[in-house]
């Protein structure tokens, strides 16, 4: 999902106060289509029709603001890259949400019981390769994979288990 943003900025910005209410129209749609179809504020004459509400009455005003210029016979929305996302941010967050995804859906089917032969906690060969052992909590007995616990922390799970502590 890609939205435009309209900075409070703009409310005091004296290019767009003086946009006539049709020219201030078009010019905040045209970011939104801009920004929607990854254009990074460029727009190709041919395109204008295809802007929701697009009428050519607005041109002069929007270039005399100085918000859009003529550049390579193409129209650029000049504050474009001052305040919105350019298709490669909007491409890495596509990317990251897709990873984010296919990583949650992996959990899921982790909880679900559903192995993954790839995870981390499943190696392919079916060994748990986690070894390690912590402390267990006051009066309950240590977990972990054989007994390797040194003789002091015996000595200490004696004593709590004991009461004496």
């Amino acid at each position: 999902m890609t939205d435009a943003r309209y900075p409070e900025r703009w409310l005091n910005d004296r290019r767009v106060l003086r946009l006539s209410d049709q020219e201030h129209r078009m010019f905040v749609v045209s970011l939104a289509w801009s920004v929607s179809n990854r254009e990074d504020g460029w727009l190709d004459p041919d395109d204008l029709r295809l802007i929701p509400g697009w009428s050519a009455d607005v041109l002069p005003g929007l270039e005399r603001s100085g918000l859009w210029e003529m550049r390579d016979k193409r129209w650029f929305i000049t504050v474009f890259a001052d305040t919105q996302s350019t298709k490669t941010q909007l491409e890495g967050l596509d990317l990251k949400r897709r990873q984010d995804r296919d990583r949650q859906a992996k959990k899921r089917a982790r909880d679900r019981g559903e192995a993954d032969s790839q995870s981390r906690d499943n190696p392919r060969d079916g060994r748990v390769t986690s070894h390690v052992t912590t402390k267990a909590r006051q009066g309950q007995a240590r977990l972990g994979p054989g007994d390797n616990t040194s003789p002091e922390d015996k000595a200490d799970d004696a004593w709590v288990r004991k009461g004496t502590g």
